[in-house]
């Protein structure tokens, strides 16, 4: 059905999905990391707080119950639980102080000049850990 949350005007957002079960709510979520999940311009929809308190008189929206089951695993489960460990940003953002000539330098080479900075800067590091064994 839907799921509600805040914006900073009087307006609340809801976004629905279709549900195999009557009744039953699939709210819409984030992608998982690395899966870009593409959804339709008219996937989000605004209603003011009359329509969701008309929608929850109707039944088509409602809070988790309190005594709603929780999913406890057992130890099958857990013994073939896999650790998975988070990833390390990729790249890491950085504010340089450079001298005028050495920006103008990289800058003269055209588009990519973060690029090549973050080459050469990686070429001597390696460089450095080579010579240090």
């Amino acid at each position: 059905m839907a799921k509600l949350g805040f914006k900073h005007s009087d307006r609340l957002a809801a976004s629905a999905t279709s549900s195999p079960t009557s009744g039953a709510a699939i709210p819409a979520t984030s992608s998982p990391p690395g899966n870009l999940v593409s959804k339709a311009k008219n996937d989000t929809a605004s209603f003011s707080r009359a329509d969701i308190a008309a929608m929850k008189m109707r039944g088509e929206v409602r809070a988790t119950p309190d005594n709603a089951p929780l999913y406890d695993p057992d130890e099958a489960f857990w013994a073939s639980a896999e650790v998975v460990p988070a990833r390390l940003p990729r790249k890491v953002s950085v504010h340089l102080r450079l001298d005028p000539e050495v920006m103008a330098f990289f800058k003269s080479g055209g588009d990519g000049h973060l690029t090549r900075m973050a080459q050469v800067l990686k070429s001597y590091a390696k460089a450095k850990s080579r010579s240090a064994e």
